[in-house]
């Protein structure tokens, strides 16, 4: 290893300046700019645009606005690339068709708890992903658990965090069609969070279950959050039908130790009402 050997007494920054032509150490002025003690200062933020260094020599620096304006370069730099590979991993078809339609700016509020709870989901992600702690969402039908799940993950994605939304039932679709299953199932942890809706939703079968279980354990070796949706009661997910599915439902339910309850009215029925108020309006 080459090391440079500084002696006592010289300042090799001021020496390294001094090597330096004059004019490329110049600070380009602009409309506005102006000089205090010999350092010119820009006329926008009245920050520095040059600072002096031992033995007077001025070399540039960036004043406070044109270091806002390169965060927010670079900011939509990194977005821009973040989209960029949300589409390359769509593209394997796993995202649910419009299950990412909802964000919280579509809350309204009626189950104010449980959006406290999602929302901090968010806010916590860092830690969340350290413990890599699911969510389960359970409940009658139509009553906002799938609504939710679609606000959290588009409240990750803002946060250039890749999660996104489907189902057992598409995923087992998309294996029948792979010759490399484990390649495909391993492939999902390139999703940070993983959501898995309308858990009990696919049939039931031996390869189904075994694939089921794989999916949800590769997810836990990994290390990696799921957040599952089901119309199932909790006791339904601690005392099901089959051995297979016992596994599944106890793997499920040690990954995800936040258990949100959804009851009430169902808002599919009130979105059908109000949708057939609107239409009889229209035609007639």
């Amino acid at each position: 290893m080459i090391r440079s050997r500084i002696t006592p007494g010289v300042n090799p920054l001021s020496d390294a300046m001094n090597m330096i032509p004059p004019g490329l150490m110049e600070t380009k002025a602009e409309a506005g700019d102006y000089e205090r003690d010999g350092v010119l200062y820009c006329g926008k933020c009245d920050t520095p645009k040059q600072t002096r260094l031992e033995g007077g020599h001025t070399v540039p620096v960036m004043c406070r606005c044109r270091q806002e304006a390169q965060a927010t370069e670079e900011q939509a730099t990194d977005r821009a690339q973040f989209e960029k590979r949300l589409k390359t991993l769509d593209t394997n078809h796993v995202t649910l068709p419009g299950a990412l339609r909802h964000t919280f700016a579509d809350d309204d509020g009626k189950n104010p708890n449980v959006s406290r709870t999602c929302r901090r989901y968010v806010e916590q992600w860092d830690r969340i992903r350290a413990e890599n702690i699911g969510l389960l969402f359970y409940g009658s039908v139509g009553t906002g658990k799938s609504f939710y799940a679609s606000c959290i993950v588009n409240g990750l994605r803002e946060r250039q965090v890749t999660a996104t939304v489907t189902s057992f039932s598409r995923l087992l679709n998309i294996l029948q069609d792979s010759r490399e299953r484990q390649g495909f199932i391993d492939g999902l942890n390139a999703y940070k969070l993983l959501v898995l809706d309308d858990l009990n939703a696919e049939r039931e079968t031996s390869y189904a279950a075994e694939q089921m279980l794989n999916i949800v354990e590769t997810r836990s070796n990994a290390g990696l959050p799921i957040i599952v949706t089901t119309n199932l009661s909790l006791e339904q997910l601690h005392k099901p039908g089959s051995m297979q599915y016992a596994r599944i439902f106890d793997r499920v339910l040690e990954l995800c130790p936040v258990r949100v309850k959804l009851d009430g009215e169902s808002r599919r029925q009130v979105n059908a009402a109000a949708k057939e108020q609107i239409a009889r309006e229209l035609l007639t």
